[in-house]
């Protein structure tokens, strides 16, 4: 089969002087064909599959972010909602103790 010699610099003169006729014409259009049918969609779709690979894997990791962060928000939410509960519910003489009690409780989730 035969095999063309690297004609780039051609390709690359044509474009820096600004010959916008030499690059329409048909030997150019069919060198360039050749050149995109031999490696050049090849590598097109090897950079298409790799963002999509990084697309994914950044969606990913920031969904789980914020799935992390409103799990810990409602963690949160429910401890406070707990020590107001039992603050209300239980009388004023024991309720220091109690208050007390849930923050080491929140300190040690917290830990977790």
């Amino acid at each position: 089969m035969f095999e063309c010699p690297d004609l780039t610099f051609l390709i690359q003169g044509m474009v820096s002087h600004g010959r916008v006729e030499l690059l329409s014409h048909e030997l150019s259009h069919k060198y360039l064909q050749m050149k995109w049918n031999a490696y050049g969609k090849y590598i097109h779709l090897a950079q298409l599959v790799l963002y999509i690979l990084y697309l994914a894997i950044l969606t990913s990791f920031a969904s789980n972010i914020v799935y992390t962060n409103e799990l810990e928000h409602e963690a949160e939410h429910d401890v406070a909602m707990q020590m107001q509960s039992r603050t209300l519910s239980v009388g004023a003489s024991t309720s220091k103790l109690l208050k007390f009690q849930v923050i080491d409780m929140v300190v040690q989730i917290n830990r977790i």
